[in-house]
């Protein structure tokens, strides 16, 4: 038992200037070296893998944008809702591309232009200007050449691409997979 106010005494040992150190304390250069090179490797090959995925992604976001103003027309067609100042309903919605631009515009025939998309720093159209109608008030589809549209996307910074198909019998956009 200890009595109040006792002191504790510590022990130190004083290395002489002359004496070696213990081996098997601390790390030598080649296992600092060792670890280092690994971190770099490690680093190095994660980040590649981290900039292909989010090349990836960026594209089926895109992608799937485009799929979507098809969806967004047809719903608005299938509404026949007023949009912008006009006091007057939309009967036929639009979605266009231009190949020049590389753009695709949603657009109504009484409130002009509703949306304007460009993708050109992510993606690459094969096609021609084609354009593409939704009819109110049943979303009825009609196309500039009365068949399925049918274009491939193909991204500006890799390798991958797909395909999406409007069916002219139902006007729905699909990607093909």
């Amino acid at each position: 038992m200890r009595r109040k106010g006792s002191r504790i005494s510590c022990v130190c040992i004083r290395k002489q200037a002359n004496s070696k150190r213990p081996s098997g304390v601390g790390f030598t250069l080649i296992e600092l070296l060792i670890v280092v090179t690994i971190i770099a490797l490690t680093a190095t090959f994660s980040f590649k893998a981290w900039s292909a995925h989010s090349v990836k992604v960026e594209f089926d976001s895109a992608v799937n944008e485009i799929v979507a103003v098809f969806q967004e027309a047809r719903a608005y067609a299938m509404k026949n809702v007023q949009i912008g100042e006009s006091s007057e309903e939309n009967s036929v919605y639009r979605v266009e591309f231009e190949e020049a631009s590389g753009e695709i515009s949603l657009s109504g025939d009484v409130s002009g232009e509703i949306f304007h998309y460009d993708w050109n720093d992510v993606l690459e159209f094969d096609s021609a200007n084609w354009s593409v109608t939704y009819t109110a008030p049943y979303a009825d589809f009609a196309t500039d050449t009365s068949a399925d549209l049918e274009f491939t996307l193909t991204s500006t910074r890799s390798d991958l691409s797909e395909t999406i198909i409007v069916r002219a019998s139902s006007g729905i956009a699909e990607i093909v997979r």
